[in-house]
């Protein structure tokens, strides 16, 4: 375990590290594109995605007087802003229904993020959010297989003046 890494019991966030100030933004601009892309179609009305975070760690850092963002708060914001950008201006609304799993396999890095959660409005039995302790390797089977079952089985129909209805397969995972 990396020891500059540490959220502990007593609710100190530990120092964000330039490197990984380069991480969350890398993932924040990804997710951006990610979504104005899969979402081109102003007909489509419904995205599902589970979105997945292996080593989550307790949800946010200190930056000096500042508190950052770790990559589960990252997921959660990102999909949030999509949300609201994706539908200006669209017709028929687009409905964003993910799905986040986060996993770390140190105790207090599980009860910190919990906590970051529930702070900021995250409801602890919320169905759309999952955190999991153990090692992501140990977890990934269970995860995968509810991502399949749980995955739309349906298609998001779209009618073209040119031809017959194109379907478009919804499940994605990040």
């Amino acid at each position: 375990m990396a020891t500059n890494f540490i959220w502990g019991p007593d609710g100190n966030l530990p120092r964000i590290e330039e490197h990984t100030k380069r991480k969350l933004d890398v993932l924040k601009n990804y997710l951006d594109v990610y979504f104005d892309t899969v979402v081109r179609n102003p007909a489509q009305d419904r995205l599902n995605i589970t979105l997945v975070d292996g080593f989550s760690g307790g949800g946010a850092y200190s930056d000096g007087n500042d508190t950052r963002a770790g990559s589960p708060l990252v997921l959660l914001n990102a999909v949030e802003e999509a949300t609201v950008r994706l539908n200006e201006g669209r017709a028929k609304p687009l409905e964003i229904n993910a799905r986040f799993i986060f996993v770390d396999d140190e105790r207090e890095h599980v009860a910190a993020l919990k906590r970051e959660l529930r702070g900021r409005g995250y409801k602890e039995n919320d169905p759309q959010i999952s955190v999991l302790e153990g090692k992501f390797v140990e977890h990934l089977p269970t995860i995968m297989a509810e991502i399949t079952q749980t995955q739309r089985k349906g298609r998001c129909q779209s009618r073209s003046k040119m031809g017959p209805r194109t379907g478009v397969k919804l499940g994605h995972w990040v």
